[in-house]
């Protein structure tokens, strides 16, 4: 899902210019994906766009723990 756009030389030797400006696209197949998944054997990518996204500079986790399940039912409603 990383994976902007690529440019890829068919075994005809047509290129072909998927890099596109949409990050959602859904007017038919997936042809950037398809190329990818097939290894090589449809063509070969020569260009490619990734999105690298930031890694979050902190993760917050918490641990709760009730005694019943209606402990439970009672803290989640109210949360």
């Amino acid at each position: 899902a990383n994976v902007l756009g690529v440019e890829v030389v068919t075994a005809k030797g047509d290129v072909l210019d998927l890099m596109s400006c949409n990050r959602k696209d859904n007017t038919g197949y997936d042809l950037k994906h398809l190329f990818i998944g097939a290894e090589g054997t449809l063509g070969i990518i020569t260009k490619i766009a990734l999105s690298c996204p930031k890694l979050p500079t902190s993760r917050q986790a918490a641990l709760l723990q009730c005694p019943t399940f209606n402990n439970v039912r009672t803290t989640l409603s109210t949360a």
